[in-house]
């Protein structure tokens, strides 16, 4: 009986060291996606504001959705950030639907390529937060069940990855109780 306590109480740990490692999925900008500001509806992008609202982690994704004829993405160091510097990116994409693992702590820097755009306030900064388990290169994430409601959440998903991990810990437990 002693043992089937002592397993329970090792599950409960790791469930919510789990639940605090879960990656999430962010879509940039939210619901407008990743374009100028000035298009997007009437209250516009303010990207600054929108990454300041999250707490990104190590092993969470951005997704950058947009239009791949007029925008692109690109990550940069600080200066050319500040700067809206284009040439010699650390790295660039113009897929129209990006999505970028977030595998290390530190900060990051994202801007659009297009003429102009950076300048015109289409670009970002984030801190990324360490976490306790490892990123894995081709880790899948899959959309909702229905798409987020606006205001509700800004388009974070949670990664089946993680939630496959917690289901096959939880079985395995009740397989050994």
């Amino acid at each position: 009986m002693a043992q089937n306590a002592l397993i329970l109480i090792l599950i409960t740990v790791l469930l919510v060291s789990f639940r605090a490692a879960i990656a999430e999925e962010y879509i940039v900008g939210g619901e407008n996606g990743w374009v100028l500001p000035i298009q997007a509806n009437d209250i516009g992008n303010n990207y600054t504001t929108w990454a300041d609202s999250f707490n990104f982690k190590v092993g969470d994704s951005l997704v950058f959705k947009y239009k791949k004829e007029s925008h692109s993405v690109l990550q940069v160091n600080g200066t050319a950030f500040a700067d809206c510097i284009t040439s010699d990116p650390l790295g660039a994409w113009k897929d129209g639907n990006t999505s970028i693992v977030l595998k290390e702590a530190g900060r990051m820097w994202f801007i659009c390529g297009a003429p102009g755009h950076c300048e015109q306030g289409q670009k970002f900064k984030v801190t990324v937060l360490a976490c306790a388990l490892p990123v894995l290169d081709g880790q899948t994430e899959i959309p909702p069940a229905s798409a987020p409601q606006p205001g509700a959440g800004n388009g974070i998903y949670r990664s089946a990855k993680s939630a496959t991990i917690i289901g096959s810990i939880v079985a395995g437990a009740f397989y050994l109780l």
